[in-house]
C-alpha cells in the first residue's frame, strides 16, 4: 500500500502560545521580539507572514526587507 505523505506546506504554521515569545520584522527593517497576546498587531503579523519562531530567520527577513528599500532609495537619486 502506498500512504499519503505530508508535506512541511500542508502543516499549520508555527503560532507561540499567549505569554511565549515571537519575532518579527518592525518598521525600521529590524528584527523585534514580542510577547503572544492574541492582539489584534499579533494577529496582523501571523496573518501577513511577519511571525517567526527564531531571531534567526527573523534577521533572514530582516535583511530582505532592507534589500528591498535600498533599491528604492538607489531610484530617488
Amino acid at each position: 500500500h502506498s500512504f499519503p505523505t505530508r508535506r512541511s506546506s500542508d502543516l499549520p504554521r508555527w503560532r507561540a502560545i499567549k505569554g511565549k515569545t515571537y519575532y518579527f520584522v518592525n518598521s525600521c527593517g529590524n528584527w523585534d521580539m514580542w510577547i503572544e497576546k492574541g492582539e489584534s498587531v499579533d494577529n496582523c503579523r501571523y496573518r501577513v507572514g511577519n511571525y517567526f519562531k527564531t531571531r534567526e530567520e527573523a534577521e533572514i527577513y530582516a535583511e530582505k526587507f532592507r534589500e528591498i528599500f535600498k533599491e528604492r532609495r538607489q531610484n530617488d537619486r
